[in-house]
């Protein structure tokens, strides 16, 4: 396993503080997108932060990106071998809007008020969780663009909450035809009310030698 990053140089007024859900994904996270433009920038210093601390670095090349996007938006169709997505799946009346390329502008929230700085700052923060009605809104977008941005030998893991109705996710996934859903296994970890379960969706699509793969990774 990966060690866990040093993220001591991160701010988390305005991005999610890494849990348990987060470090599930430790040992596959490459390339991230996300609407918050802090989050990637957090995202790049700790990446070499982790590379600076490295005594014995690798003599391979490592190329680590993060983008300020929308999803999926920016990404060739069928260029992704491995999809990690941590959504904000907390189930709550509203889904936040994304934020504007002002909003995501530095130099605009410097000159912010301090009451204004601290609502923007609660609203970076709601896109981190807020996940609209039963957390899925995000979820659902994130679902539909999976066959079309996966490669032939595409890997995707999804976290999911109980709340989330996970079975009614798998079921749906079932009705695209050719994908059988089945429980990979229980981490056994406990964070607060949620208990770590990992569910897997393999994909056997017609004609595809090398099979897609989904996980549903899960809370409960």
């Amino acid at each position: 396993m990966l060690p866990t990053p040093d993220t001591s140089h991160v701010s988390f007024d305005t991005i999610y503080e890494p849990s348990e859900d987060s470090y599930l994904f430790l040992d596959t996270f490459r390339r991230s997108t996300d609407v918050n433009r802090n989050a990637c920038i957090a995202t790049r210093k700790t990446a070499m932060t982790a590379i600076q601390a490295e005594q014995q670095p690798s003599p391979r090349s490592v190329h680590i990106a993060s983008l300020t996007a929308d999803l999926c938006a920016p990404l060739r169709p069928g260029s992704v071998d491995v999809l990690l997505f941590n959504p904000p799946y907390v189930p709550t009346e509203d889904l936040p809007r994304l934020p504007s390329a002002a909003e995501n502008d530095p130099a605009v929230s410097e000159a912010m008020s301090r009451s204004a700085k601290f609502d923007n700052d609660s609203y970076f923060l709601s896109l981190t969780y807020a996940g609209g009605a039963d957390g899925m809104e995000t979820t659902d977008r994130l679902l539909d663009a999976i066959p079309g941005v996966l490669s032939v030998r595409g890997v995707a893991y999804v976290l999911l909450c109980k709340q989330n109705r996970p079975e009614q996710v798998m079921d749906r996934i079932r009705g695209w035809g050719g994908w059988q859903v089945e429980t990979a296994g229980s981490s056994g970890m406990q964070a607060g009310w949620e208990k770590l379960v990992i569910w897997a969706t393999i994909v056997l699509l017609p004609l595809i030698f090398n099979p897609y793969f989904l996980s549903l990774l899960s809370y409960f």
